[in-house]
């Protein structure tokens, strides 16, 4: 495979996720790769990263080759534009600046929050190692809840386009990330709790990541202070996922309907 993680959700039969898409660039003979492919009969991809995570030039040179439309940025309230077919739709859910909030509002002590306004104006740094250290702490489990709890709207947007493509036409849609684990695990599993698969099912899926990634991302560095540790967030443990769909559960009684009414993805759209 010339992208990363590529594959099929399970139990979804038009429904693909990968890593980042860039390396399609570089395919010679896009007739015998599997993911080309596949690509020529898919008519949406939505893209989960932030800017500074996409290479726009390599972006463009397998977009054009696939026949893809020039990609479109949105958020959460946006007007989506009523074409269906050949679509890459950009959603960044993970914003560096509301992840930090979400740590902030949700993970501080009531003395940190008492003493945030202050480092914030005076200190951001030490306002910032102290998040990153509640989030590596926590880890993939912690990103996840982060992701969820702050992206909601995000997501029930990923969530409501995926739906109306799938409604209205016959092609297929491939969702990704950067190492199509996290983000992208994320929006998987929110696809197969809304067709009633089992946490079983859906902490398999999330491990498949595990089993497929390579073994050349291994990060054995510690992070200096402040940073990401990226030893707390390699691969795709079973144990990540148990935890998040406990969290959920906790805070929303379940997925479906729980959390995916939370964040309006229900009968009101």
């Amino acid at each position: 495979m010339t992208v990363e993680n590529f594959r099929l959700v399970g139990g979804m039969s038009r429904i693909y996720r990968c890593a980042k898409t860039e390396p399609l660039s570089a395919v010679t003979e896009p007739e015998t790769e599997a993911e080309c492919i596949i690509l020529q009969q898919t008519g949406l991809v939505v893209d989960l990263r932030s800017d500074m995570e996409r290479d726009d030039e390599l972006g463009k040179e397998w977009m054009d080759r696939f026949g893809f439309q020039t990609p479109l940025d949105v958020a959460a309230g946006d007007v989506i534009p009523s074409s269906l077919e050949k679509r890459v739709m950009r959603i960044d859910v993970q914003p560096r600046a509301r992840i930090m909030e979400y740590i902030s509002k949700s993970w501080l002590s009531p003395s940190q929050k008492a003493m945030s306004p202050m480092l914030a104006l005076f200190n951001p740094d030490a306002l910032h190692e102290i998040r990153m250290e509640y989030l590596n702490e926590r880890g993939l489990a912690g990103l996840n809840e982060a992701i969820m709890e702050s992206g909601g709207a995000d997501l029930c947007l990923a969530l409501r386009e995926m739906t109306k493509h799938l409604e209205n036409t016959d092609s297929s849609i491939v969702f990704h990330c950067v190492q199509g684990k996290d983000r992208t695990g994320v929006l998987s599993m929110l696809c197969q709790s809304i067709l009633g698969m089992s946490e079983e099912e859906i902490i398999e899926e999330y491990f498949k990541s595990e089993v497929m990634r390579n073994p050349s991302v291994a990060v054995k560095r510690v992070a200096a202070k402040g940073r990401f540790d990226k030893r707390k967030f390699n691969g795709a443990p079973r144990e990540s996922m148990i935890a998040t769909l406990a969290f959920i559960k906790s805070k929303h009684s379940s997925i479906c309907p729980g959390y995916l009414d939370s964040i309006r993805f229900d009968k009101s759209w």
